[in-house]
């Protein structure tokens, strides 16, 4: 199993196991407000048949607070929980997985004293707007493209 656990860091193409860690200075933490951009699979849903799953087009983002990390060696998962048109979205992500092309932290949690934040589906108004986050971080990307 460990030989496994080794070879997935190595196929990763960030430092996700190091955002993911129990301990670390830039560890992502239960409050913190992340954008996991993953790639759309298009041509692998039209024909199920065609063994080309990896052929990856396109991209979508999800921007989202992290309410709970499960740390479970090569299944390390965490979710995220934003409100789209008022209704509450959770997505739950696999760090190990293909198709997540990148993870960033867009701010820090600053007051979460939980592990897990599940309090916030029935308190949505604690938790901040995120779209005004994203909006900064399209602009900032746009202006490094520019350059």
């Amino acid at each position: 199993m460990e030989v496994i656990t080794y070879e997935n860091r190595n196929k990763a193409p960030d430092d996700r196991f190091q955002l993911f860690a129990k301990r670390g200075k830039d560890r992502v933490k239960t409050g913190d407000v992340l954008l996991v951009e993953t790639y759309t699979s298009m041509s692998s849903i039209k024909n199920p048949s065609d063994n080309s799953s990896s052929i990856k087009s396109g991209t979508t983002a999800f921007a989202g607070i992290c309410i709970s990390i499960r740390r479970r060696g090569v299944n390390t998962n965490f979710t995220l929980r934003n409100i789209i048109l008022k209704v509450g979205v959770e997505q739950r992500f696999f760090i190990n997985s293909p198709l997540i092309k990148s993870i960033q932290i867009l701010s820090r949690g600053e007051g979460y004293r939980r592990a897990k934040l599940f309090y916030l589906r029935d308190q949505p108004g604690k938790a901040f707007q995120i779209g005004g986050l994203v909006r900064k971080e399209r602009e900032r990307k746009a202006a490094a493209a520019s350059k």
